[in-house]
């Protein structure tokens, strides 16, 4: 049985509190992504991790597909539920430039894309998946947990992280002690959307006679470099680091993020390398990666320039369908947890507009 639930919709912030509470050395979550992977056998990442990890917890985005909830809740412990939560017109907003900007890089990077949503299709998703926070709770049955523990994703921003991390631990494992943690340096804004972008779009494939290398850039802070499969208990990582460059910036300045650049690769590809040419494949790709870095930095500059999308770009048509589609579940989510919802300004503007 996992001992504790992280509900965790779309959009709010899943990827970046998976990282940061797993800091932790006496915890850990299972992430959605692993779950998904093993649905025949949920229970699977949680027997291998046992061993090894005092408090076990699993993530959960979907509350719309009752099979997974259902797979979930049975077995997961009622002690303790952490529920994260964003202001839903916001949300859903940064939701469409998202969407937006994904389409504009792959057109860039001529990588072909399908049709986008409309902006109804964008709001029948967000008010099914992750814009209806008390939906969320009534089909995940928070009220039978012992402890329901919700974060805005304003706490998890620079100034208030630190704040909220340490009563999540002590929550979970019981103390915050920094001996605990792998990284002291949690606090800083992780950038999750523009790690992944890089993840996504930086790498390529390295060809020389007979040898196939896929290299990758990987950011600090990206954790999410392998996948593993619980059920066989095997992990496929990819972070044999080949080459570390101090400062991303001097590659990547349109990313604004800060700390060093590593170019990795696959363990299995690179061992299976005789080490008698590893130098030479190594210094042959170096070159390579530099150069893609440079046009990878060109690409996501131009990729920013779309218009930011906000409140006022919707019609007064899709004005009223979103304000019917959420109204009713802001108010209930306001009436039990009001000190959330009344810092929730753009979309109480919205509503009462």
């Amino acid at each position: 049985m996992y001992d504790f639930l992280c509900l965790l919709p779309h959009a709010c912030a899943s990827h970046s509190l998976i990282h940061y509470l797993n800091l932790h050395r006496d915890m850990h979550v299972a992430s959605y992504t692993s779950i998904v992977r093993s649905l025949d056998d949920v229970g699977a990442y949680e027997r291998h991790f046992r061993p090894f990890i005092d408090c076990v917890g699993i993530a959960t985005k979907d509350y719309d597909t009752p099979d997974i909830v259902t797979k979930v809740l049975d077995l997961c412990e009622r002690r303790l539920v952490i529920q994260t939560v964003r202001d839903p017109v916001e949300c859903l907003a940064a939701q469409i430039y998202n969407g937006h900007f994904h389409r504009r890089i792959k057109m860039l990077a001529g990588i072909k894309v399908e049709e986008d949503l409309t902006i109804e299709e964008y709001i029948k998703d967000g008010v099914t998946r992750y814009i209806t926070h008390a939906e969320a709770e009534r089909v995940y049955e928070v009220d039978s947990f012992d402890n329901h523990r919700i974060i805005d994703v304003v706490d998890l921003r620079a100034d208030k992280i630190e704040g909220s991390l340490n009563q999540l631990w002590v929550d979970i494992c019981g103390n915050a002690d920094a001996k605990n943690l792998i990284s002291q340096d949690y606090f800083t804004s992780m950038g999750s959307k523009r790690i992944t972008n890089l993840r996504s779009y930086g790498g390529f494939i390295y060809k020389e006679g007979g040898l196939k290398l896929r290299i990758m850039p990987v950011a600090d802070g990206d954790l999410w470099i392998g996948n593993y499969d619980a059920e066989t208990n095997q992990y496929v990582g990819r972070e044999t680091r080949l080459h570390t460059f101090p400062d991303i910036n001097e590659h990547l300045p349109s990313l604004e993020l800060s700390g060093p650049l590593h170019m990795c690769t696959e363990p299995f590809s690179w061992h299976f390398i005789h080490p008698k040419l590893r130098h030479k494949v190594l210094q042959s790709c170096l070159g390579l990666f530099e150069k893609r870095m440079r046009w990878f930095d060109q690409l996501y500059g131009a990729a920013k320039e779309i218009p930011v999308f906000s409140v006022d770009d919707f019609t007064p048509l899709q004005k009223e369908i979103l304000k019917a589609s959420i109204e009713t579940d802001v108010r209930i989510f306001g009436e039990r947890h009001p000190e959330i919802v009344k810092k929730w300004d753009v979309t109480n503007e919205f509503l009462s507009a």
